[in-house]
């Protein structure tokens, strides 16, 4: 019944470079996962109707990514594209297919999305700051330069 997955970097002594094609199928009760940086491949409908899991990560060592993924993820879930500004040329072009998930782009998109999760979680903090932040989280974020932020 555990609601967040670690996927190891290691098992058994071997590197962990692949997600599997189906890896966690309808698996509705998962609200995160962690993906390492030894992760270069993530098989077709790995995160098949896991619209349980808010947000995830893919860091920017994969470089392969199957088709519909994400096949089911709804409006209120993210994926960040950690390190990147736009999706690789290895990924399949079907790899968000039936997806409606929100995308987001880049490292310090990251760290404001953490930043804007805990000030969400504050019950003073549900206007100004938080609908700031949000604007700050965008597929533009490459473009402002590190001094404003």
């Amino acid at each position: 019944s555990e609601t967040e997955v670690v996927i190891p970097q290691t098992i058994e002594g071997k590197t962990v470079v692949e997600i599997g094609s189906l890896a966690f199928d309808s698996l509705d009760r998962i609200t995160s996962v962690i993906i390492p940086e030894t992760v270069t491949t993530i098989g077709a409908k790995a995160f098949y109707g896991c619209t349980s899991i808010t947000s995830i990560t893919i860091p920017s060592t994969v470089t392969s990514v199957g088709t519909s993924a994400f096949y089911g993820w709804n409006n209120s879930q993210e994926i960040i594209l950690a390190g990147r500004k736009d999706i690789p040329s290895g990924w399949n072009a079907q790899w968000n297919g039936s997806c409606n998930a929100k995308l987001t782009y880049g490292l310090i998109a990251i760290i404001f999305h953490s930043i804007y999760l805990y000030l969400k979680s504050l019950p003073h903090q549900q206007g100004n700051l938080s609908d700031f932040l949000r604007l700050i989280v965008s597929e533009n974020l490459f473009d402002v330069p590190m001094r404003h932020i």
